[in-house]
């Protein structure tokens, strides 16, 4: 299982590391500095994104191999909605200040760098992405038929989950 969807298992399991990781991605981003000087920061649109390119390879490869896709990454599915909408009602304006303050906290000043401005920039397009992302695999029934097998994304618990 890659790295996402274990954190999501082991949450659903009752992890306590697991839990709280997941409590935190979605309260606080973290800034990383990378050699080059770079910085990008990780927060909870970042996890869902990855997440949700797992689950992708992972329906992929169920097809590819001919199974019809797993039931058991199902409630995977359901805790990302549930995180998905979490982050959603929090509103783009307070998303902002969350990476604001993550950068404050860093030493960054957001009038003076134009790169930091950038980073607050980018999450909310990792916002709206995200938010698409899960909208089209939940109702684009097309995207939902992978190989004539459907995705968990299309299961009506799924749809009533984003739309609650």
């Amino acid at each position: 299982m890659e790295q996402s969807l274990d954190i999501l298992d082991r949450a659903l399991q009752g992890d306590s590391s697991a839990l709280s990781f997941l409590e935190r991605t979605a309260s606080i981003y973290v800034l990383n500095y990378n050699a080059e000087g770079q910085h990008t920061t990780y927060g909870c649109w970042d996890f869902l994104n990855d997440a949700l390119n797992e689950i992708e390879r992972f329906e992929n490869n169920a097809a590819r191999a001919g199974y019809t896709v797993a039931l058991h990454i199902e409630p995977h599915v359901q805790l990302l909605c549930k995180m998905c909408q979490k982050a959603a009602r929090r509103g783009r304006e307070s998303d902002r200040r969350l990476i604001t303050t993550c950068l404050t906290n860093a030493g960054i000043e957001i009038n003076r760098i134009t790169a930091a401005q950038t980073l607050v920039d980018l999450n909310c397009h990792m916002r709206e992405r995200v938010m698409g992302r899960f909208a089209t695999s939940a109702f684009d029934f097309s995207y939902a038929n992978i190989n004539s097998s459907h995705s968990v994304f299309s299961r009506p618990a799924t749809m009533e989950k984003l739309c609650s």
